[in-house]
């Protein structure tokens, strides 16, 4: 019998939770792995580099790789303002953020991304869950259902990432790194670098 797969968890305030998750991936794939990569938040339409990587990897590599941006965008609980059309609008610094979307189109497309984690959990030998953690503390999964998707993951390793990982969550991981913030761009008004941060 398969010994159970790891569980990681990259959290925390600082910058560098998916792009240690993108490492793995890479990694991964050049081990040989076949990978899965699901996104609550970051949407196809966002032109986010990783979206790309179908122009940077082989061919043969893409054979095993499953990649889904399933969400849809910034999930904006307590705006600054609703404009009349019902777009959610918050400041912050020299960056507008919108959300277009109703917190119903939210949940349901967070099950949806859990339903394609449970779909995949068994097909990969590493699914990476992007900002699954951001998803239960909005309250979009529940998660005691994530915690049921780790439980099915057999020798399938599991990368989980995004702020405000709960202690249960923690304490069932293998490997918890907290990765928090010192000092940052952002702070002073600079806003994010496609190629760096996105």
């Amino acid at each position: 019998m398969s010994p159970l797969g790891l569980i990681y968890i990259f959290t925390g305030n600082g910058k560098g939770k998916t792009s240690a998750a993108l490492g793995m991936l890479t990694r991964a794939l050049a081990h040989g792995w076949r990978v899965g990569w699901i996104s609550w938040y970051k949407e196809a339409s966002w032109g986010i580099s990783e979206h790309k990587l179908d122009t940077i990897f082989t061919a043969e590599s893409l054979k095993r790789l499953t990649f889904l941006p399933m969400g849809k965008g910034f999930y904006l609980q307590n705006p600054n303002q609703v404009e009349k059309s019902g777009m959610k609008i918050t400041h912050a610094k020299k960056a507008v953020i919108v959300d277009n979307h109703q917190p119903v189109e939210h949940r349901e497309a967070a099950k949806q991304a859990l339903k394609k984690g449970t779909d995949l959990i068994r097909k990969v030998d590493v699914l990476i869950l992007d900002e699954v953690c951001n998803a239960i503390s909005d309250g979009l999964v529940q998660e005691s259902d994530v915690l049921k998707l780790l439980e099915k993951r057999g020798a399938t390793h599991l990368v989980l990432t995004g702020r405000n990982a709960s202690p249960l969550l923690q304490k069932t991981a293998d490997l918890v790194s907290t990765i928090e913030k010192t000092k940052h761009p952002f702070d002073m008004g600079r806003l994010a670098v496609q190629g760096l941060d996105f």
